[in-house]
């Protein structure tokens, strides 16, 4: 589960850097990269990138992963005082009750 965790640290990071590669600025009238100025944003090879690689990344990202964390964690809500459970998902629910198992799943969602 280390590898969760480490997903977890570094989504905002990676969420911000993929949207500055979809984003772009204008400048002198011309469409650029947000993330690298020295690329321009209207080129054929740029829209492939995007759509086969950036927003299918984000999806998987900023939905499917926090889905994977709040489907692990409502399946053993019933169990979640048990060592396994709070070995692999302990860190998303330690701070809180029980009833709120869930919360910190909003905060994540909330810093994307």
């Amino acid at each position: 589960m280390y590898n969760i965790f480490s997903i977890h640290l570094f989504l905002t990071k990676l969420i911000n850097g993929l949207i500055e590669l979809i984003s772009y600025r204008v400048i002198s009238g011309i469409r650029w990269i947000n993330a690298n100025v020295s690329q321009r944003y209207d080129t054929t090879s740029h829209k492939q990138w995007m759509f086969k690689f950036c927003l299918p990344l984000i999806l998987l990202i900023s939905i499917l992963i926090p889905c994977y964390f709040f489907f692990g964690l409502y399946s053993n809500k019933n169990s979640l005082e048990r060592r396994r459970v709070r070995l692999n998902w302990g860190y998303l629910y330690n701070e809180y009750k029980v009833q709120v198992y869930f919360w910190e799943l909003i905060k994540i969602i909330q810093k994307e």
